[in-house]
């Protein structure tokens, strides 16, 4: 698996908790914002094109909606936002400092490996507020 490849899949493995479907009527306004980011499409297809300046832009997207999110889930919506923003930085690194990649990129992975736990809060929380689940898109 090259290097980028490893990197848009991490980005959506991480960020499986916030792609979903509208949120339906008497919903918490927060709902649209996770509607907003709900696929991630910018910051895929700027990895895709190896377009690191637009995928960190749509990285301090996510991280922006996070800092905004409600009290019960903005602590895992933030870890979330952070693994991708890790990943995107993990990029930046490889170009300019291949050696520093190494190091950096056990790191990201590590980090990446935690998130099932916040993925999992956001998921249900969206479910529950928002009525669809994250995970299976319903």
């Amino acid at each position: 698996m090259t290097r980028r490849r490893w990197a848009v899949t991490a980005c959506l493995v991480v960020t499986l908790a916030v792609g979903a479907t509208a949120c339906g009527d008497g919903t918490p306004d927060y709902c649209d914002d996770l509607r907003e980011v709900r696929s991630l499409d910018a910051l895929r297809g700027a990895l895709d094109a190896d377009d690191l300046p637009r995928a960190a832009a749509e990285a301090n997207r996510l991280s922006e909606i996070a800092n905004g999110a409600p009290e019960e889930i903005a602590p895992s919506l933030q870890a979330l936002a952070g693994g991708v923003s890790a990943v995107v930085g993990l990029l930046e690194v490889q170009e300019s400092n291949p050696a520093e990649y190494e190091l950096q990129r056990e790191q990201v992975q590590q980090q990446l490996g935690t998130l099932a736990d916040d993925a999992a809060a956001v998921s249900q929380w969206t479910e529950e507020q928002c009525g669809f689940r994250l995970l299976d898109g319903t």
